[in-house]
């Protein structure tokens, strides 16, 4: 029979003050063993690789974006040696080093590590990251060809809101074949003058996971829709959403224009496109209107937020040095009635700039099935001015689109400040009983992400969840605090 919950009242949401960046868990292997060296978290190895406690790492910050050859003056203490990786040609982006930290009650994850890739090691080293403990995205591939030789490695998650305040955050570093090898499926060498061996050696030392504390555990925000265009169409790859070209432009079918990796750009200096920061696909769109047909041309996105509040929107956009320099954001809450929100300036033409605004003062955003934006060119006085310096406007002046994302705040009835029953779990165990006919009982993040939705559970498995606050919904009314120890 299943044992009653014992439930007592305590606060979920605590006052406070944002604090700045501190480290959430660390690890420098100078014990020789895999627990952090400060705060919590765990170590795993993927693929086969073994692992060599007995090599020398190096201090923190002797290390260098650009690299720091290794001499006996900068070895300090120990590192976590790997070997055994994929022999050639199989399995990339399965073996590496992986780290699982729970960021609950932190925001602006901050990621750096020493890394040290021996000569006959792959040259391409992959950052990516997990949301829910299971599904790995890429970050940001790392590229090496200086052997014996300690890189600082980093990744600003701070624009990507899923990985604030989550007890299931993971990453890790893995091994990958080299693209720029056209035709063939293979890892290339660090050191051109080697050949590729799965025991070449990859040396890992001060890895630092920070985070800014929250002013409260709901202060974070979740993937509404995301658009990125890799997938080469106008389908978003998170969330339901539509996006239509409006005022008579196309975009270009073959896709052969390259996007931006995210978090790449900048608000208000931009990043000029150059090859270093190019990456899969944007959506590059032509055939804007000429003189007189003011903020009628551009890009549509429909966006059904029911079930999210405080919505707020960020995009890459690059303007062609032809095209106009001001594009126009507008919303629309019933679907066809456009309120301008504001609009962006651009005075360098083939350069990425990061837009972003805010909706969490528009309730009428919130919630809504019929909501949407739109980016959509206008003029200075009664003309388009050209984005680049001395150019001309012309119609066939592109605008390209990238990581075009809304997110917003699961609505789960709990409000800042709400004082919840707590479950008070068994073990790994959490029992229900007396649920209503056809419950649903869901479990959130207190970022509001789902981790799980059952009908009538009669009791909730929860040895894979990291410790941490979550929160549990029964059919979307009763909500309770769940604390998993």
């Amino acid at each position: 029979m299943n044992k009653q919950l014992s439930i007592f009242i305590s606060a979920l949401f605590l006052s406070g003050t944002i604090l700045a960046q501190e480290v959430i868990s660390s690890w420098n292997f100078d014990n020789g063993l895999q627990f952090p060296a400060t705060g919590s978290g765990t170590l795993s190895l993927t693929g086969a690789i073994i692992v060599d406690f007995a090599r020398t790492g190096i201090d923190p910050g002797l290390s260098l974006p650009a690299g720091l050859k290794e001499t006996d003056d900068h070895k300090k203490g120990k590192s976590c040696n790997t070997y055994n990786y994929p022999a050639q040609g199989t399995n990339p982006k399965s073996a590496g080093v992986q780290f699982k930290v729970s960021t609950s009650g932190f925001k602006n994850i901050l990621i750096s590590a020493d890394i040290r890739q021996g000569g006959t090691s792959a040259n391409k080293l992959m950052l990516q990251y997990t949301i829910d403990g299971t599904t790995w995205e890429k970050a940001i591939t790392y590229t090496t060809d200086d052997n014996d030789t300690w890189y600082l490695r980093n990744f600003n998650f701070s624009n990507i809101p899923e990985v604030n305040n989550n007890p299931l955050f993971g990453i890790r570093f893995v091994t990958n074949f080299d693209d720029d090898v056209v035709g063939q499926e293979v890892y290339v060498p660090v050191s051109g003058s080697n050949v590729y061996s799965s025991s070449g050696t990859i040396r890992y030392d001060n890895i630092i996971i920070r985070g800014e504390r929250l002013a409260t555990p709901e202060d974070d925000r979740t993937t509404v829709a995301y658009w990125e265009f890799d997938n080469q169409d106008l389908t978003p790859v998170v969330g339901n959403g539509s996006l239509e070209l409006t005022g008579g432009i196309s975009y270009e079918t073959a896709w052969t224009r390259t996007g931006i990796i995210p978090n790449q750009t900048i608000f208000d200096q931009g990043v000029y496109d150059y090859a270093a920061v190019k990456t899969g696909f944007g959506l590059q769109t032509i055939n804007y209107p000429a003189v007189g047909s003011d903020k009628s041309a551009g890009i549509r996105l429909n966006i059904n937020t029911s079930n999210y509040k405080d919505i707020s929107f960020s995009a890459d956009i690059r303007h062609g040095g032809t095209a106009a320099n001001r594009i126009l954001l507008q919303y629309t809450t019933n679907g066809n009635d456009w309120t301008d929100a504001i609009t962006y300036s651009a005075n360098s033409g083939d350069t990425w700039y990061k837009r972003s605004y805010d909706f969490s003062t528009i309730p009428a955003a919130f919630n809504n099935p019929q909501f949407g934006i739109r980016l959509v060119t206008t003029m200075v006085g009664n003309a388009y001015q050209a984005t680049g310096f001395g150019k001309i406007y012309s119609t066939t002046g592109p605008i390209r689109y990238d990581n075009l994302k809304l997110i917003g705040r699961v609505i789960t009835g709990i409000e800042p400040g709400a004082q919840l029953g707590s479950f008070i779990q068994k073990g790994k165990v959490i029992d229900f009983e007396n649920l209503a006919p056809n419950s649903v009982v869901r479990i959130y993040t207190t970022a509001g992400i789902e981790v799980y939705s059952g009908l009538n559970p009669a009791t909730i498995d929860l040895s894979n969840f990291q410790t941490g606050i979550y929160i549990v919904s029964i059919n979307n009314g009763s909500v309770r605090k769940l604390i998993v120890q």
